[in-house]
């Protein structure tokens, strides 16, 4: 996320490439035990005329309303969903279900042959 903060030119070139929507993930957010840094959101919305999505660290409705009120068009989760599911519902029926995404993070162990799911717990 430094270098989206730094400029705006590559959601706009995508944007003009043809991209019909832009998901933007700060993929330490979480682990970090922060929410992503808003002060970017509404200057990418300001540039680019695209629905994008924002993740990172978003765990409460609060959170989310953040996000969208600077400019978000959809929110993702991932890791607060599978601590709290009640969550989705919460948000989806405040926000819509049209804004919000539920990211799930996997990894196949070969040794098993199975899909895990990623989990940071706090």
């Amino acid at each position: 996320m430094k270098s989206l903060a730094i400029s705006c030119r590559w959601p706009k070139r995508y944007a003009e490439e043809g991209a019909d929507e832009l998901v933007f993930y700060d993929i330490t957010a979480s682990s970090d035990g922060r929410v992503v840094d808003k002060s970017w959101v509404s200057r990418v919305a300001e540039v680019i005329d695209i629905p994008f999505c924002v993740a990172g660290g978003i765990k409460s409705l609060e959170d989310a309303a953040k996000i969208l009120s600077f400019g978000a068009d959809k929110i993702s989760i991932n890791s607060p969903a599978l601590a709290d599911p009640t969550l989705i519902t919460r948000l989806a029926d405040r926000f819509g279900v049209q804004c919000i995404v539920v990211g799930i993070d996997t990894w196949y162990d070969g040794e098993t042959g199975k899909y895990h799911v990623n989990h940071i717990r706090r």
